[in-house]
């Protein structure tokens, strides 16, 4: 598989990062999945994901990076703030709704 975007530049930071490329599929499934679900738990204890978010958006990137999945990565491009992007996932997961 060819690496491209942040993976095919590989910053410092990614060496601290929580996930690992053997589980790669999972931060490129769907909202809302199953895989998915798995790897925002994971960023949320991520010791760099602030930079993974930075990274992600300043340089856009397919999937989940900095605990944020594309679609809420566009909501914070149109003006919402990552903090009311993440507590609504929080919410619409609560309820059992796609994210």
């Amino acid at each position: 598989m060819k690496l491209t975007g942040l993976m095919a530049v590989m910053p410092a930071w990614v060496s601290d990062a929580a996930c690992s490329p053997e589980d790669a599929e999972d931060w490129q499934a769907p909202d809302a999945s199953p895989q998915s679900e798995r790897a925002l738990r994971v960023c949320r204890g991520c010791p760099v994901r602030l930079q993974c978010l930075a990274a992600a958006m300043e340089r856009p990137e397919a999937g989940i990076w900095g605990g944020l999945t594309e679609s809420d990565r566009e909501r914070v491009q149109h003006g919402m703030t990552v903090a009311r992007v993440s507590e609504i996932r929080r919410h619409r997961a609560g309820l059992g709704e796609v994210a």
